[in-house]
């Protein structure tokens, strides 16, 4: 089979599956188990995918993740994000500039804390635009 071939009936698959209302993860899976099982060779192809995803969840390269969204959320719902920023504008006083001065400052040090720039980026970006509503980024 050609290659455009097997790429135009896997997102087509995906495509469909998604115009029926499926969610995104049911329909991922079901393309990645007709694929695996087409392309792999059938019972093994998909017993060997199986015993991939589960070689892959029980790593402990993944431990970390659940302590940061942890972590992140009691920041944020204790203020203690705001009270940090709050201080260090306190420390710097009147000095020229102060905003962005202040920003990457606590760009670094909630970085060091966090060890996610991602995480930093989101409570800054909410913290220095006031006008964003938070439960807009909670709920997406």
């Amino acid at each position: 089979m050609e290659w455009w071939l097997v790429i135009t009936l896997l997102f087509g698959g995906m495509v469909f599956l998604l115009l029926t209302g499926i969610p995104i993860a049911f329909a991922f899976l079901i393309v990645n188990m007709v694929a695996a099982y087409f392309f792999l060779g059938g019972i093994p192809g998909l017993i060997g995918t199986v015993t991939g995803v589960f070689t892959s969840i029980t790593t402990f390269t993944l431990l970390p993740v659940p302590f940061f969204i942890l972590m992140g959320e009691l920041i944020f719902h204790s203020g203690l994000g705001l009270d940090a920023v709050n201080v260090l504008d306190k420390w710097l006083g009147k000095l020229r500039g102060r905003l962005s001065i202040l920003a990457i400052m606590m760009g670094v040090i909630i970085g060091a804390l966090s060890g996610s720039t991602i995480a930093t980026c989101a409570l800054l970006g909410l913290q220095r635009a006031p006008s964003l509503e938070p439960s807009c980024f909670l709920t997406c």
